[in-house]
């Protein structure tokens, strides 16, 4: 495993500052190593990150969603249920004020879904990446027509169980940045990347994720780079 470090940005005058964007060459290594030194791929590519994850064997309650259909699929979408993804994702990013770019073509061959339906027409869904000894929740969005059924957060039993019936240790849950991603302490068994080992110190999670929000500006994150 061999990293690259592309060097991004720099500042001498009105900042010390160093910006680095970390490239992963895999090379003889295997995708469950990188992931458990909070490698993960976003977009094609593998991204080094405030990577955070469940650990299996912690996380014991599985509760059916009630009204509901729940069902699974692999691979790239049909046109039909594709056209249905976008359409929740758009509403979802739209009420989250989250950004709408995703490229939900990308990465098809490792795709695994979860699909929570109501009368035929989808309310919740989360897209999986399956890698060589890992699982990763990638992207959910729910439309939130019913807010109270908190179809978000119900949606996480069932990707826990894709992780068990894999036999893996740990389901990971993507990134960890800003006060939005506060939420994923609350789940059981959860921990995080803090760059040297993983980490299942909460409160220290949470001021980092606060602290995100604080920055705007490259002068804000010099302040934050001097510390």
């Amino acid at each position: 495993m061999r990293v690259i470090l592309d060097q991004i940005y720099g500042a001498q005058e009105k900042f010390d500052l160093q910006i680095v964007k970390p490239r992963l060459i895999l090379e003889d290594s295997s995708e469950s190593e990188a992931l458990s030194q909070g490698w993960s791929i976003c977009q094609g590519r593998w991204i080094l990150s405030r990577l955070t994850r469940i650990k299996v064997s912690e996380y014991t309650s599985f509760k059916p969603i009630k009204n509901y259909d729940v069902t699974k699929a692999f691979g790239k979408l049909d046109s039909i249920m594709l056209e249905q993804v976008q359409l929740v994702f758009s509403k979802f990013v739209e009420l989250k004020g989250f950004s709408p770019v995703y490229d939900f073509n990308m990465d098809t061959d490792r795709a695994a879904w979860i699909f929570v339906s109501k009368e035929n027409q989808l309310s919740a869904f989360t897209k999986m990446q399956i890698y060589s000894g890992g699982l990763e929740s990638y992207i959910t969005a729910w439309d939130y027509a019913v807010p109270k059924d908190s179809l978000g957060r119900k949606i996480i039993d069932y990707e826990v169980d894709v992780a068990k019936n894999l036999d893996l240790n740990y389901l990971y849950i993507g990134p960890g940045y800003n006060s939005t991603c506060i939420y994923k302490t609350r789940i059981p068994g959860f921990e995080w990347w803090n760059g040297s080992e993983w980490s299942t110190d909460k409160d220290k999670y949470i001021e980092l994720c606060n602290r995100d929000d604080t920055i705007e500006t490259v002068e804000d994150l010099s302040k934050i780079y001097a510390i």
